[in-house]
């Protein structure tokens, strides 16, 4: 261990520096013993545990309003901020007293205080506080939690406020980190189709016995949904046909042998005919039968699936219109091995047998785009001889 002595770091420089780093902005807020709720923002605040869950902000020690929070006992609940509610996040920090006049909150079952209309709520009890220079580290057992709104959050940079508005996201799964690689060169591709369709983009990708949303470009379909990325389906008849269509035989025979009642061995030894055909996976459906893929849930259960009344690349000329495209979704290979299907969801809404042949055949432009992009890709299978 060194034991030079340090140079001291001025505080401007170090408040620069630091700022480069984005932060999250919440508000602490706990109840005292006589119903006053107190409060605190703070630009600090972190997961520190999933097992047991636990997570962590830093409160400056001299502070007021920490003093008055820790006062209220053990419990706090920590809100995180939308973009929207930047000036919430002022009128906290601000003023010392009737910091939440004219905030709307509500009380949980607990007894913690939720604003509303915040990103999410993170209700804890006190387990830990550490000392850490200026500052006091306070570690939370996180007792109830749940996201209320699916916007964007409120951030901290460069010491101003705003907000984070990705044009699409990847997943951090480390279990896909080789098909990332070719994920991440799509993304272009995936916002400008997304951006021309005005709908959501993916890239699914196969893992074991599932199947993973890998990236997500565009608004999400369902409103509620804050992003698909990460979503698992049941590779399991009927889903995962593209995949099952494009490796080999052996795979073939065990995509088909989780066929069911709900979706027969002849209905996926079909389909796989019709996908090999098309070289395209789609679904449509009608509006009463959407249910599959209007789910929030992110693990898709395999009787869901099997129940879905959509049709699967039945020709589009044999379907009485409107139609209501679901998905439709088209191959990329590498090196002739498929590496994930790139796939656009449709908007929900009735639509011409013609406009869903031009979706089709938008998503396989755009998956040109993305061969274009990545060595040795193609939008075809390879041959093996």
């Amino acid at each position: 261990m060194s034991t030079a002595p340090t140079t001291p770091i001025d505080a401007m420089h170090f408040r620069r520096t630091l700022g480069q780093y984005p932060t999250g902005v919440v508000v602490i807020t706990a109840v005292g013993a006589d119903g006053e709720v107190v409060g605190m923002t703070v630009g600090s605040f972190a997961s520190v545990s999933l097992d047991p869950p636990l997570v962590a902000f830093f409160a400056t020690s001299t502070s007021g309003s920490w003093g008055a929070l820790r006062a209220t006992g053990s419990q706090f609940c920590v809100n995180v901020l939308t973009a929207d509610q930047e000036a919430v996040c002022r009128q906290i920090a601000a003023r010392k007293t009737d910091k939440f006049e004219g905030v709307p909150l509500r009380f949980t079952d607990r007894g913690s205080a939720v604003l509303e209309g915040a990103l999410a709520y993170i209700e804890c009890d006190t387990e830990a506080v550490y000392p850490g220079g200026d500052h006091d580290i306070v570690v939370g057992r996180v007792a109830e939690l749940d996201v209320q709104e699916a916007t964007t959050p409120l951030l901290f940079f460069r010491g101003g406020y705003g907000a984070f508005v990705p044009l699409s996201l990847a997943t951090a799964d480390a279990s896909l980190a080789s098909q990332m690689r070719y994920v991440d060169l799509a993304r272009g591709p995936m916002e400008r189709l997304a951006a021309d369709l005005d709908t959501e983009v993916s890239a699914l990708c196969a893992a074991g016995s599932d199947l993973v949303i890998a990236a997500s470009a565009g608004q999400v379909v369902r409103p509620e949904m804050i992003t698909r990325v990460g979503q698992r389906w049941p590779y399991a008849a009927p889903t995962g046909a593209l995949f099952a269509a494009n490796r080999d035989e052996a795979e073939r025979r065990r995509w088909l042998a989780t066929a069911s009642d709900a979706f027969g061995y002849e209905a996926a030894v079909a389909l796989l005919e019709r996908v090999e055909a098309d070289g395209v996976a789609y679904a449509v459906g009608p509006a009463a039968e959407a249910h599959l893929f209007e789910t929030t849930a992110m693990d898709i259960p395999v009787h869901l699936v099997q129940s879905s009344a959509a049709e699967y690349n039945v020709p589009l000329t044999e379907m009485s219109e409107p139609v209501e495209l679901r998905f439709a979704s088209v191959p990329i290979f590498v090196d002739g091995e498929m590496v994930f299907e790139l796939g656009v969801w449709g908007r929900l809404e009735p639509i011409s047998a013609a406009q869903a042949r031009a979706i089709i055949d938008r998503v396989r432009s755009c998956a040109d785009e993305v061969v274009a992009l990545i060595p040795g890709a193609g939008v075809e299978r390879v041959p093996t001889a």
